[in-house]
């Protein structure tokens, strides 16, 4: 299965029980699936469609309209997808040059030709719009290291500048996993305005270089990610977590640790299928069916705070805490 962006949090409509009395399904979206859409479709199963559809930033989530999910994305389609996935901008006109006017008052980077509305957008100019819609002027390396930095993005084929393939154009179905991405992750509310000064990421030179540091170091720098007093704790237990992580018997078993007050963690498996929940107490560990490669995503949160995330990879062995890759053993 292909999945755009090698990004790995899942979501699903509603959560697949494991009988844990505290794992919460999540909600059942009203959408109505698009004939264009198969029922098998990968952002169908993960509920990232009847998201976008519900909250119509793609479509209309009570007709039949061909959405066109392979399609490459033009630059003004995703202006309109991010105009009506901001609260303060989902309300403005947003038919035809409205677009670039809205555009131009956040002093987005968009094409300056109307010529150029139309073509294909490429993941690096998506990469670009996301970092200035939330106030970064970044080139395109630069946008790229948020878009990690931020835990949007795994890159295509490896988590590096050059792994991320800039110059290829990304669909719009790949376009709106971002934006799920960013709802996820809190990164929804409020549209921010560019600055006019042009910036550089400060973990740029980290996504240049091919060979990780220490497990130590790479910890170290892990810590850093959140700004609140858990992230140390969190670190160091979401990294205990993933070297317990085991299958066995043709069973994934990853070990659950104890939650806080008004902590939870939401989870994102692909084992046998598609896993999504939230857990908050009660459970030692989660279990499913495996076959073949697997992956896992769990972020840790507080109420509105994310206190730390886990992503793991057996195809490659790659532990990432807090966005920020660990240990990759192939």
């Amino acid at each position: 299965m292909n999945i755009p962006f090698n990004w790995k949090p899942i979501w699903l409509a509603a959560c697949l029980s494991i009988g844990a009395a505290s794992i919460i399904p999540s909600t059942t979206l009203a959408a109505t699936r698009p004939s264009d859409v198969p029922a098998e479709h990968w952002a169908w199963k993960n509920g990232t469609l009847p998201w976008a559809l519900d909250a119509h930033i793609i479509g209309s989530a009570t007709d039949d309209t061909p959405i066109r999910p392979a399609a490459a994305v033009t630059e003004a389609e995703a202006l309109d997808m991010l105009f009506h996935f901001f609260t303060d901008t989902q309300n403005e006109d947003l038919t035809g040059e409205h677009l670039y006017e809205l555009a131009k008052r956040y002093n987005l980077p968009v094409a300056v030709s109307p010529n150029d509305h139309t073509k294909s957008l490429t993941r690096g100019q998506a990469a670009r719009l996301l970092a200035a819609v939330k106030g970064y002027n970044y080139q395109t390396d630069s946008a790229i290291a948020f878009l990690y930095e931020k835990g949007l993005s795994q890159g295509k084929t490896e988590k590096t500048i050059e792994g991320f393939d800039a110059g290829s154009v990304i669909s719009r179905v790949e376009f709106v996993q971002l934006l799920k991405g960013m709802a996820d992750r809190k990164l929804d509310g409020t549209i921010s305005t560019c600055p006019q000064t042009e910036g550089t990421h400060p973990a740029l030179d980290s996504y240049r270089r091919t060979q990780i540091g220490t497990i130590q170091d790479n910890l170290r720098r892990a810590k850093t990610a959140y700004s609140t007093s858990d992230s140390g704790y969190w670190t160091d237990t979401l990294y205990r977590i993933a070297k317990q992580t085991t299958v066995r018997d043709h069973t994934l078993t990853i070990p659950l640790p104890t939650l806080g007050k008004d902590e939870t963690i939401t989870y994102h498996v692909i084992a046998d299928n598609w896993h999504s929940g939230t857990y908050t107490s009660g459970a030692d560990t989660l279990t499913f069916p495996a076959s073949g490669n697997w992956s896992v995503t769990m972020i840790v949160s507080q109420g509105n705070r994310i206190l730390g995330d886990l992503s793991l990879n057996s195809a490659n062995h790659a532990i990432e805490i807090n966005s920020t890759l660990i240990e990759k053993t192939k």
